[in-house]
């Protein structure tokens, strides 16, 4: 292999670092590895730690073990362990009826990674062992808030009874989650660089896991041809990183299409969601735009065909909902709008998603939710996004998604948390999506 091929693949292999790099840095530069780190207000614009924040649940992170507290059935959680590559290793939460109570989160370099439920004979000091396949990680918890104060106050009671504790290891690997590890990130604007000093200030300590050992001799060997070994970088002589670089980002989107399977009316979804093993351009292409994603028993993230979106004052959308999605008695779904970086967009209505815990309305002016909704939920009905700046009827009010004010470019994420099979083999009708004239009041 020849070492510009073997910087192209660490290229590949490395990239979601850049997305570690950015969320660890607060955490390790104010103490908080090893701590949870609680965010308990929901998400608003002003919210930048995480790329596309989602505002139906409340963020608490760490890195390694966490004590959870027991939670009411009606509310989809899910404490989400993750490898620094955005690898989602394991998931006690509400789909897989995880108990609460304590969870020791070891490093392991075995085949056994990811969550183990104890066993009768075993302490009765853990629920469960979250086997780590790597030395780093994170740790990402998410508990659903509803639509009013005293659910809020109920979440973030929640939120503060997580604790996590520190205890005693047999393990000899050191943690790489260090200031001087992380400092590329900050000290060079040459992007192929900074992933190859990360990759190779991360790669030792956190391997590949859930491939096979042939796969995995041949990522050590490319990493090691490209200057990324023993814990420093050295470029390769006659190694010309731009061009290095811009045949990944290349090679990575011509590939986007290989890794999406489809639903039905131009939506799609990402194929392997989560957990990638030898999917490393995959893996690099949802760390630029979502990094930290679930599996697809916990989630389903449809896209369409065409992410980017922008209307000018006299257009808007529509997302005509042929019924309610279903999802399970203690999952939500939601349609959230971002601007183009990836940020929620500030309105006068403070709304930044709309789903199944808002106040939308079917033509006839009846509640699709909540008191006065028809339990069955077939019916049709639509959500406009329009600009803020143009205000639609009163009869559009509760269905209002506001776009940028200014017109500018925008996207929308479509999440379903603990969907039904009907959502996941596509027999649900995803929304249809429709450009038209503006709606003005």
């Amino acid at each position: 292999m020849s070492s510009l091929n073997a910087t192209v693949f660490a290229l590949d292999y490395g990239l979601p670092l850049l997305s570690f790099a950015k969320l660890a840095i607060p955490f390790v530069s104010f103490g908080a590895v090893n701590y949870f780190v609680h965010l308990t207000q929901l998400a608003t614009p002003q919210e930048t730690t995480v790329v596309l924040p989602n505002v139906d649940t409340i963020y608490s992170a760490a890195d390694v073990i966490v004590t959870i507290p027991p939670i009411d059935k009606d509310h989809y959680w899910s404490f989400a362990f993750y490898d620094p590559f955005g690898n989602n290793f394991a998931n006690p939460s509400s789909v897989d009826n995880s108990l609460a109570g304590n969870y020791l989160l070891r490093y392991t370099r075995s085949h056994e990674w990811g969550l183990q439920p104890a066993g009768v004979s075993n302490s009765s000091l853990y629920q469960g062992y979250i086997n780590s396949p790597t030395t780093d990680g994170v740790l990402l918890g998410r508990i659903l808030v509803k639509n009013n104060t005293t659910d809020l106050l109920y979440v973030q009671s929640l939120v503060s009874a997580s604790s996590l504790t520190t205890v005693p290891s047999n393990r000899t690997a050191a943690s790489s989650l260090t200031k001087e590890n992380l400092a590329p990130y900050q000290s060079s604007n040459n992007t192929a660089q900074v992933v190859l000093q990360l990759l190779a200030n991360f790669a030792h300590t956190n391997p590949p896991f859930n491939i096979s050992e042939k796969t995995e001799k041949f990522a050590e060997k490319a990493l090691s041809i490209a200057g990324a070994r023993n814990g420093r970088y050295q470029q390769p002589s006659n190694t010309d990183l731009s061009a290095a670089y811009n045949l990944a980002l290349g090679s990575i989107q011509s590939q986007v299409p290989r890794f999406t399977e489809t639903f039905n009316n131009g939506w799609t979804h990402n194929v392997p969601q989560g957990l990638y093993g030898n999917n490393y351009k995959d893996r690099a292409a949802v760390a630029e735009v979502g990094y930290l994603e679930l599996t697809d028993d916990q989630a389903l993230y449809p896209m369409r065909e065409s992410g980017t979106m922008q209307l000018n004052a006299n257009e808007s959308y529509l997302f005509t909902f042929s019924r309610k999605p279903p999802v399970q008695n203690d999952g939500f779904w939601s349609l959230t709008l971002y601007n183009s970086e990836g940020y929620l967009v500030s309105n006068d209505l403070n709304r930044y998603a709309v789903g199944d815990r808002s106040t939308l309305t079917y033509p006839d002016a009846t509640p699709v939710y909540g008191n006065g909704s028809a339990a069955a939920g077939n019916e049709t009905f639509q959500v406009l996004i329009q600009p803020a700046a143009v205000t639609p009827p009163s009869n559009w009010t509760n269905n209002w998604l506001p776009s940028p004010a200014n017109f500018s470019s925008f996207s929308t994420t479509l999440r379903f948390y603990a969907p039904k099979s009907e959502l996941a083999n596509g027999s649900y009708q995803f929304p249809l999506v429709s450009k038209q004239s503006a709606f003005i009041a």
